[in-house]
C-alpha cells in the first residue's frame, strides 16, 4: 500500500505539479526583434559568407507573459556581399543577412529583414546595402562601409514559429493587457515637409518607456531605428534619394519596450516638397 502510495505521489506531481511541462506557444509571424551586431565589419575586409552573430536586446513574450525568446540570444547571419572601394569613385558594398534566433527552447526560428513581406530563398532576410542598411550608413562615393560593434538592427519574425517550452512568466497576462497607445502628433496628417530640412517626427507613448526602443517606417521601408527618448525622432530625409521623391507619403513609428511589448501608430499622410 506504501509503494502504491507513493507511485500516486510522484504521477501527481508530475502532471500537474512542480514537474509538469510548460504548455506550448507559438512566436507569430512579422514579430520585431532588436538586435545589435556582435562585431565590426569593413566592406572589403570580411570575407563574403562569413557567419555573423547578434544580440538580442529585447525579450519577446507570449499573451501570458511568458519568454519566448530572451534577451542576450543569439541571432545569427552572414555576409552576403563584401566589396571595398575602388578607383572612379566606386563605392564599397556590405550587405548582410539576418536568418535566424535561438528561441528560449533552444530551437531556431527563422527571420527576415523586411516587416510585411516573406522573402523568397534567394532574399531571406537580406539586408541591402543603400536601403535598410542607409538606416545606419550614409553611403559616400569612394568610401568603404563600416558597420560598428552594437549597430542596432530590427529583424522580424519569417512565419508563425512554435516554442515547445516558453520560459518563465517576466509580466503578468494582466499587465499585457493595460492599454498602450502610440500616436505621432508632428508632421501632422495632410501636413508639408521641405525635403531640405530635417524631419522632427514627435510621438507620444503611453505609459512612457525610457528604455523603449522606436522605428520610423516611410512608405512601409525601415528608415530610422533610435533607443530610448521615443517622443522625439529626428530624420533626415536627404539621404534617401531612392525612395523620398516629392510628393505624398506615409509616416508610421513603432515601438518596442523593455519587456517586449510592441505598440504601434496610426499611420500620417503627409506631403514631401523640393
Amino acid at each position: 500500500m506504501k509503494k502504491l502510495s507513493l507511485v500516486l505521489g510522484i504521477t501527481a506531481l508530475m502532471s500537474g505539479g512542480i514537474w509538469s511541462k510548460p504548455s506550448p506557444s507559438t512566436v507569430k509571424d512579422g514579430t520585431p526583434l532588436v538586435l545589435t551586431t556582435k562585431e565590426k565589419m569593413v566592406s572589403g575586409e570580411i570575407p563574403e559568407g562569413t557567419k555573423i552573430k547578434y544580440k538580442v536586446e529585447r525579450d519577446v513574450l507570449d499573451a501570458q507573459g511568458r519568454v519566448l525568446i530572451a534577451a542576450g540570444a543569439n541571432a545569427y547571419g552572414k555576409v552576403i556581399k563584401s566589396e571595398g572601394s575602388g578607383f572612379f569613385g566606386r563605392s564599397g558594398a556590405l550587405n548582410i543577412s539576418v536568418d535566424n534566433v535561438d528561441a528560449a527552447d533552444g530551437s531556431l526560428i527563422p527571420l527576415r529583414a523586411i516587416r510585411d513581406e516573406t522573402a523568397n530563398d534567394q532574399e531571406t532576410a537580406v539586408i541591402v546595402g543603400g536601403v535598410l542598411l542607409s538606416v545606419f550608413f550614409v553611403f559616400m562615393e569612394g568610401d568603404d562601409i563600416t558597420i560598428n560593434q552594437g549597430t542596432m538592427i530590427t529583424a522580424f519574425v519569417d512565419r508563425d514559429s512554435p516554442v515547445a517550452s516558453p520560459g518563465a512568466a517576466k509580466v503578468s497576462a494582466a499587465e499585457l493587457k493595460i492599454p498602450r497607445t502610440l500616436v505621432i502628433t508632428s508632421p501632422t496628417a495632410d501636413s508639408t515637409v521641405q525635403k531640405e530640412d530635417k524631419m522632427v517626427v514627435q510621438t507620444t507613448l503611453t505609459p512612457d518607456d525610457s528604455e523603449a526602443v522606436a522605428r520610423l517606417y516611410l512608405d512601409g521601408k525601415l528608415v530610422k531605428a533610435q533607443r530610448g527618448g521615443v517622443s522625439r525622432i529626428e530624420w533626415d530625409p536627404r539621404p534617401y534619394e531612392k525612395f523620398t521623391q516629392e510628393g505624398n507619403h506615409t509616416l508610421e513609428a513603432e515601438v518596442t519596450g523593455a519587456q517586449g511589448i510592441l505598440v504601434r501608430s496610426n499611420p500620417v499622410k503627409f506631403l514631401l516638397k523640393d
